[in-house]
């Protein structure tokens, strides 16, 4: 699997990196208005599947950090290529 930036964030200046295209997490506890921000931009651009909205409970871990919704993020997109490749 190619390494790719994943960024992480959960206030109101993160928006702009979190709909930016990038393999993005929006962690637990992100204000409720950057949530519904980022899933509405990324909607309208066909990239919803670029954002990972961390919930907690991976791993033992509770879904609050960059670093948990990073780990998450990854293992997310590396099921989504193993569907898409057909395995």
């Amino acid at each position: 699997m190619k390494k790719t930036p994943c960024f992480s964030g959960d206030s109101g200046n993160d928006p702009p990196a979190l709909t930016s295209g990038l393999q993005a997490v929006l962690v637990r506890n992100a204000r409720d208005e950057v949530r519904q921000e980022a899933v509405a931009s990324l909607g309208k651009q066909g990239l919803a599947d670029r954002l990972y909205l961390a919930g907690g409970n991976f791993h033992g871990m509770n879904g609050n950090y960059a670093a948990d919704g990073c780990v998450a993020a990854q293992a997310a997109a590396r099921y989504v290529e193993t569907k898409k490749a057909g395995k």
